[in-house]
């Protein structure tokens, strides 16, 4: 079972809806938090990092670089909302993100693509099963 940490743009916690899909989520998120104030991304994870293996960025906006303070070997993920221009495409990574445009339910998916490929694997083959 995964688990996430989610938080709005003001870095108050953000309810998670077990099943909802992740596009339902950040629309219900715009209509009860668009009118926030946006906190920067490094105080958010100052204040909130728990010791996560990934950070997952889902943002309305391209924001301004920042440097965040996180051990190296979490997978720091941003997907990109609003460019549709340039939908479902990759950016040269800037570490430590990796960073897609636009997003649909199944975005999230390539997160485990990404991690299996990483260890070797395709994501449908057990992460036991040697190679």
């Amino acid at each position: 079972m995964l688990h996430a940490d989610v938080y709005a743009r003001d870095g108050k916690p953000f309810e998670v809806i077990p099943g909802e899909s992740p596009l339902h989520g950040v629309t219900r998120w715009e209509t009860t938090d668009c009118w926030q104030p946006r906190a920067r991304l490094d105080e958010i994870l100052r204040a909130r990092f728990a010791g996560h293996d990934r950070l997952i960025h889902v943002t309305d906006h391209a924001p301004a670089p920042q440097a965040i303070d996180l051990p190296e070997t979490v997978a720091c993920y941003r997907w990109w909302t609003t460019d549709y221009a340039n939908s479902c495409t990759y950016s040269e990574p800037e570490p430590p993100w990796l960073t897609f445009h636009g997003c649909s339910d199944e975005s999230l998916t390539a997160i485990q693509i990404l991690e299996a490929a990483q260890q070797g694997r395709w994501p449908w083959e057990a992460a036991t099963a040697p190679r």
